[in-house]
């Protein structure tokens, strides 16, 4: 068995670490995220983070599924989602921003976004050689 279906590459590491531009999504031509993978250190532990002080808020309790997905859905914005391109309002460019990013990502109404961000990163993770074949190109 060769050892890189065992061991991650170093660029492989990176690429989930670092992020990533991702396109291509049907649902929302022209726009791109550059995001972590949602298996990376940074969000993982934000993850554990936001679940622990969950469960403290909640007197130890375990955590719901609304829950798990707000949690999902901060983390994302805060940690995961790094840039954007190709968000518009009434045709102006939105320069991406981390505060309207949060608002976005775990509004009632931004259900759609956050799960692009999150299909986003879900392909760093399940596809990361494509992601170090473009980050080469560029």
């Amino acid at each position: 068995m060769e050892i890189n279906q065992l061991v991650m590459s170093d660029e492989k590491v990176a690429v989930i670490e670092d992020g990533a531009w991702v396109d291509g999504f049907a649902e929302a031509p022209g726009v791109g995220f550059f995001v972590r993978g949602f298996s990376s250190d940074a969000v993982q532990q934000a993850l554990a983070a936001a679940q622990i002080e969950a469960r403290l808020k909640n007197g130890g309790k375990p955590i719901g599924t609304e829950e798990m997905s707000n949690i999902a859905s901060r983390v994302l914005a805060e940690v995961a989602l790094l840039d954007w391109r190709g968000l518009t309002d009434q045709e102006v460019p939105v320069p991406f921003d981390r505060e309207l990013a949060v608002k976005w990502l775990t509004s009632r109404g931004g259900k759609r976004i956050s799960m692009l961000v999150f299909a986003a990163a879900q392909r760093i993770d399940n596809d990361t050689e494509s992601f170090i074949d473009q980050a080469t190109k560029n």
